[in-house]
């Protein structure tokens, strides 16, 4: 598995605990949720932009 899918899923899993936490939402409300939808993807972005920026910066010098 990729070292980017790794950040995807680890910024999804805390962006989506995240909005649950301050928006209050609870597992019952059902699988759908905006804002945890959207915290989980912003988290994965947080992540995922820094990583690819290091990366890709290592992979052209060397």
């Amino acid at each position: 598995m990729p070292a980017g899918r790794h950040c995807e899923i680890v910024g999804a899993l805390l962006g989506g605990w995240l909005a649950a936490t301050v928006f209050h939402v609870n597992g019952t409300q059902g699988s759908f949720n905006l804002s945890t939808w959207l915290g989980a993807i912003g988290g994965a972005v947080v992540l995922l932009v820094p990583s690819r920026l290091v990366t890709d910066r290592y992979a052209v010098r060397h």
